[in-house]
């Protein structure tokens, strides 16, 4: 698996007509070290880092692949695409990877007040 994927539980449309940042590019300037910073994964465990614009809200976080897979986070209650980091990085460089506005990507419904 490449150091660095992009992955989703919500199906994006017209996926090949949105543009996406350079993820080899991206993968060069991760950090790594010896375990990822502030979550429990197991030794050779991928996580799935978010750092999104979700309607002008910043939201991220940073999960275990194994967490991801079997129950929802936080960042599940908006449309959330994930960068799967293959290899424990440095929380700095997680920060630095660019955000991801939501709605460049799905449709967002509005709440209407009475």
């Amino acid at each position: 698996m490449p150091a660095l994927t992009f992955a989703c539980r919500t199906p994006i449309d017209k996926f090949t007509e949105k543009e996406w940042p350079d993820l080899q590019t991206l993968a060069q300037e991760l950090v790594s070290c010896d375990k990822f910073e502030g979550i429990e994964a197991h030794e050779g465990e991928a996580a799935y880092f978010v750092n999104a614009d979700v309607c002008g809200t910043a939201v991220t976080e940073l999960t275990p692949e194994s967490q991801v897979l079997k129950e929802s986070t936080a960042a599940e209650i908006n449309p959330t695409i994930f960068y799967r980091v293959s290899k424990p990085s440095t929380a700095e460089s997680l920060a630095k990877l660019p955000a991801l506005k939501t709605e460049d990507f799905f449709k967002h419904s509005t709440v209407l007040e009475n």
